[in-house]
């Protein structure tokens, strides 16, 4: 399928519309001992 039939296949099927769904991973814990954290400058 080139890229103009594929292009028209999405328009025409109305797939731009469709949402994405992405799953976006926790960010990893610091745990170290130089991280004092917000507690320390209160």
């Amino acid at each position: 399928m080139s890229g103009y039939q594929r292009l028209k296949h999405i328009l025409q099927h109305h797939l731009d519309k469709t949402p994405v769904l992405i799953d976006v991973p926790a960010p990893p814990s610091i745990d170290h001992d130089n991280v004092r954290g917000s507690a320390y400058y209160n």
